[in-house]
């Protein structure tokens, strides 16, 4: 029986754990590398988290031009054409990981963050854990 490849947005949280820590998103991001589902990200997504990485982590530039070699390699890299007002009503930066799974055909946003996890749901495309993700892969 033939099915549907599961497609995925992961919210910057969720790569930024995965880069750095053992638990749910290093699980999640290996299976995405090996193709147990499609990771779908956008270049908003991949320049916020190549900031967090300089900003936050205070990697060098060819640190982080590394990772952005193997995102660009490993994911699936859409351009939203769509924009969408006021998806995330408590937090309007995350709209652009809506627009990315909504554009992108996603089934699920995988994220920690709590103003994404109150909507569970936009339009078809499920919001949740980690946990539950990996649950499902």
């Amino acid at each position: 029986m033939f099915s549907k490849m599961i497609r995925a947005v992961l919210d910057t949280n969720v790569i930024i754990s995965a880069l750095f820590w053992n638990g749910n998103p290093s699980r999640i991001l290996d299976k995405g590398f090996e193709s147990k589902f499609i990771i779908v990200t956008s270049g908003a997504i991949i320049n916020e988290i190549e900031r967090v990485l300089l900003e936050k982590f205070k990697l060098l530039p060819q640190d982080i031009s590394e990772f952005h070699e193997i995102f660009i390699s490993r994911f699936e890299v859409i351009n939203p054409q769509i924009r969408i007002a006021s998806a995330v009503p408590r937090d309007p930066t995350d709209d652009k990981i809506v627009e990315c799974a909504v554009d992108g055909s996603a089934s699920f946003i995988v994220t920690g963050d709590n103003d994404l996890l109150t909507l569970k749901q936009y339009k078809d495309i499920a919001i949740i854990t980690p946990s539950a993700f990996i649950k499902l892969i």
